[in-house]
C-alpha cells in the first residue's frame, strides 16, 4: 500500500536509522509497527463492515451482549438531552430525529482517512483512503454527508447475505 499527503506537506524525521533523514509524513514521525489499539488497525474496509455488523450480532455470533450495546450508546451524565452527538464507549453516537442512534468511529494517520458507521436500519458502511487532504475534518464532513445522500437514494436493497461474495461465512 502506497500513502498520499497533501501537496506541499512538510517532511517528517524518518523513524528509520538508515534512511533518508526527512520523508514525506506517512513514512516519517509515527511508528505504526508499534501502534495497537491506537491507531494501529490494518483493515480492508470489507474487514471494518465484518467487524461492525458483528458487534450487535447483525453477522452472528454477537461480540457484544445487548446490554452491554445498551452501555456503549448510553448518553453519559452531563450530556444535554438536546444534545445529538456524544461519544460511548469506543464510538461517537449520533441520535436520529426519531430516536433511533447510529454509532461511528473515524480516524486518520498522516496519508490516510477511514470512517467506519453502523446505521439504525442495521448496516453498515466503512470507507478507506490512502491518502488526507490538509483539511481532514472537512473532507470528512464531505464523505459523511455524500454517503448520507447515496444512502437515502437507495430504493432497493438486496435480499441475500453478500459477506460470501468476499469469502466470508
Amino acid at each position: 500500500m502506497k500513502y498520499y499527503d497533501y501537496p506541499d506537506a512538510p517532511l517528517m524525521p524518518t523513524i528509520f536509522a538508515d534512511g533518508p533523514a526527512l520523508v514525506p509524513a506517512p513514512y516519517g514521525g509515527l511508528d505504526n509497527r508499534v501502534m495497537d489499539a491506537f491507531g494501529g488497525w490494518v483493515a480492508s474496509a470489507i474487514d471494518l463492515v465484518r467487524f461492525s455488523a458483528a458487534v450487535d450480532g447483525q453477522k452472528p455470533p454477537a461480540l457484544l451482549r445487548p446490554e452491554t450495546i445498551a452501555r456503549m450508546v448510553e448518553r453519559p451524565a452531563g450530556v444535554s438531552q438536546q444534545a445529538t452527538n456524544w461519544t460511548g464507549l469506543g464510538w461517537s453516537i449520533t441520535a436520529n430525529p426519531n430516536g433511533s442512534l447510529q454509532w461511528w468511529h473515524d480516524g486518520s494517520l498522516p496519508g490516510t482517512r477511514a470512517f467506519l458507521a453502523h446505521t439504525p436500519e442495521g448496516f453498515s458502511i466503512a470507507v478507506l483512503f490512502n491518502g488526507c487532504p490538509a483539511q481532514s475534518d472537512e473532507f470528512l464532513g464531505d464523505i459523511i454527508t455524500a454517503l448520507n445522500q447515496a444512502f437515502a437514494g437507495v430504493r432497493s436493497w438486496p435480499q441475500q447475505d453478500l459477506f460470501p461474495l468476499y469469502g466470508m461465512q
